[in-house]
């Protein structure tokens, strides 16, 4: 799998939690919207690795490879090293008072084991509206780290070794 693959994974399961809602599908609705999440989480690790060169050691007690093959959102966050990024962000959200933080929050309540619970409307929707609202959304601010240099360096950019998908 690659960055460019991970991108449009990314788009297509938001399409297909779309779809699915539309059909009242919503169980399939959710873990589709939870599984766009994780496929855009894991492209940030990969942008990382295409523009740092940074690779898996093996024997690297920091970051494994065996660690990416994760559904955990936070363990993903801080595997692309966007600790710093996402708590800026949450204390600009709630400073401005967006939705940003309720979002992360909603995010955080998917969990890859639920693909077998039962999930209502309200709770379809409410994932999908944490994960697509403009300019407050999960993915949305998530697409943000897909072009960049260097997560610690904030405003600066890098396309090298990158496909647009059209985001």
């Amino acid at each position: 799998m690659n960055l460019a693959h991970l991108k449009r994974l990314t788009t297509e399961r938001l399409k297909d939690a779309k779809a699915l809602l539309q059909k009242k599908r919503y169980s399939f609705a959710h873990h589709a919207t939870g599984f766009a999440v994780e496929c855009a989480l894991k492209a940030c690790v990969l942008s990382q690795m295409v523009v740092t060169g940074w690779v898996f050691v093996p024997g690297d007690r920091k970051k494994s490879l065996q660690d990416v093959f994760t559904h955990d959102f936070q363990q993903l966050i801080q595997i692309a090293g966007l600790n710093s990024e996402l708590e800026d962000h949450l204390r600009e959200s709630a400073a401005n008072r967006t939705a940003f933080p309720l979002h992360w929050k909603t995010v955080l309540e998917w969990k890859v084991e639920e693909r077998y619970t039962p999930k209502s409307k309200p709770d379809a929707e409410m994932l999908f509206k944490a994960v697509t609202a403009k300019p407050d959304g999960v993915v949305t601010w998530i697409r943000k780290y897909w072009r960049i240099a260097h997560p610690s360096k904030k405003g600066s950019s890098s396309s090298a070794g990158l496909s647009g998908t059209g985001e």
